[in-house]
């Protein structure tokens, strides 16, 4: 889950990296107004992205912040991933709020063996749901500032 090292880079995967990020940042470059610098950025941002996509797919909601805190610290140029990465930090909040919820309404459906655990379990819901709500209005906000 790292970005590759020197290390990987010339090992077969890595070459194999190496590769397509030149080829997408040759003299035929699908954006031919950025540098070669932000090409290779915009890439590696990519690959940061779907790993945080993947890691949210599978409910691993801190490695996929962690990974969109990647792309921002390394790929300071790669100003459409790290957008991406905006809206995806947002779905991530979303989707991490929906499970806290969830897990609490059913603790809560489960029975509880005295009213304050009831209230403090609500208390969850309620404070995830404002979050959910919240990350909703961003993620919209966010959307249309593209």
């Amino acid at each position: 889950p790292y970005p590759p090292t020197m290390k990987h880079i010339f090992s077969l995967p890595g070459a194999a990296l190496l590769a397509v990020t030149l080829a997408s940042c040759g003299s035929e470059k699908e954006h031919p107004e950025w540098s070669d610098a932000r090409c290779a950025m915009e890439e590696r941002g990519q690959t940061w992205l779907a790993r945080s996509r993947q890691a949210l797919a599978e409910g691993h909601f801190d490695d996929a912040r962690q990974a969109i805190d990647s792309l921002r610290r390394t790929c300071d140029l790669a100003f459409d991933a790290r957008h991406e990465g905006i809206l995806l930090m947002d779905s991530i909040n979303i989707a991490h709020a929906t499970a806290i919820m969830q897990k609490a309404a059913d603790s809560l459906a489960a029975g509880v063996s005295t009213k304050a655990e009831a209230d403090s379990l609500q208390q969850v819901i309620d404070e995830n749901n404002q979050k959910c709500e919240f990350y909703t209005r961003k993620l919209r906000h966010d959307k249309e500032r593209k």
